[in-house]
């Protein structure tokens, strides 16, 4: 590394002692510690001014307690429940913006099969 300050004037071959150091840096305190209260303050006026933006998600699962193990009919009674209960979560109008993001998303690759999310009625009648 020498080489690269060979010959040019303010730089010395002598090694930097760890004295030095700390002297340069009690030199330069007042320009260190002005530097450094503007980028804390530029940072806290970017964050502050920042629309705040907030997510949740939940999961809602039915589930049909029943002992339907070995009788055919059962289950099939039973998932014809859990359907119906799904289609009332679905129709309660909670999940209507959601799922036309969801499927505007999906259209987005392929245009000319793409479906308007204007278009979904989720079981609703116009009106």
């Amino acid at each position: 590394m020498r080489w690269l300050f060979a010959g040019r004037p303010g730089y010395s071959q002598s090694k930097v002692t760890a004295g030095e150091v700390y002297r340069a840096l009690w030199r330069y305190k007042w320009f260190i510690l002005v530097l450094t209260a503007a980028c804390v303050g530029a940072a806290w006026f970017a964050t502050a001014h920042q629309t705040k933006t907030y997510e949740a998600s939940t999961l809602v699962r039915a589930e049909v307690r029943g002992n339907s193990a070995g009788n055919a009919s059962d289950a099939l009674q039973a998932s014809q429940v859990l359907a119906e209960t799904y289609a009332k979560v679905i129709g309660s109008g909670a999940l209507v913006g959601e799922l036309r993001t969801l499927a505007a998303t999906c259209a987005k690759p392929n245009r000319s099969a793409a479906v308007p999310a204007s278009g979904l009625s989720l079981g609703r009648s116009p009106g």
